[in-house]
């Protein structure tokens, strides 16, 4: 069925009067889509992944930005990683979750002028480990990393 005639009646929102960002679109990037396990038994960087170039179209309408993770609960709690989310060009991290012995679902929101600025740059997720735990084969697994871009449209 096809529509073949409308109509708008007065003072109906027309696109001039539509109120700003009234609708948004959000945007899952998904930096790590299956589980990673990782040893906490010594420090440094164990894992990266999620490598993707910002093109200036994906931040023009950016209203909004959250860095997400889910991590299981370690074998050993003495230990403490970082969930990052850096840019390659420059290494700055733009985002961080800390997992200081435990697990779950963490978010943060992430400065959209960073990522304004990381236009051009790749930006990618890495799993640091900042304080090692005195377990030898201690391990900590992610289920799921993702960086969620909200969009408004006027």
């Amino acid at each position: 069925m096809a529509i073949r005639h409308w109509h708008l009646d007065s003072g109906a929102i027309r696109i001039n009067n539509f109120p700003e960002n009234e609708i948004q679109i959000a945007i899952p990037i998904h930096l790590l889509a299956a589980p990673k396990s990782i040893p906490i038994d010594s420090t440094g960087e164990k894992s990266s992944f999620g490598f993707f170039k910002i093109p200036p179209s994906l931040v023009k309408h950016i209203k909004s930005a959250i860095f997400a993770a889910r991590g299981l609960t370690p074998t050993a709690t003495d230990a403490v990683v970082n969930v990052n989310l850096k840019d390659l060009n420059t290494g700055t991290i733009l985002a961080t979750l800390e997992y200081a012995g435990d697990s779950g679902y963490k978010e943060t929101n992430v400065n959209i002028d960073d990522l304004k600025n990381a236009v051009g740059d790749e930006i990618y997720s890495n799993l640091y480990v900042t304080t090692a735990s005195a377990t030898a084969g201690a391990t900590q697994e992610f289920r799921s990393v993702v960086l969620v871009l909200i969009l408004g449209i006027s």
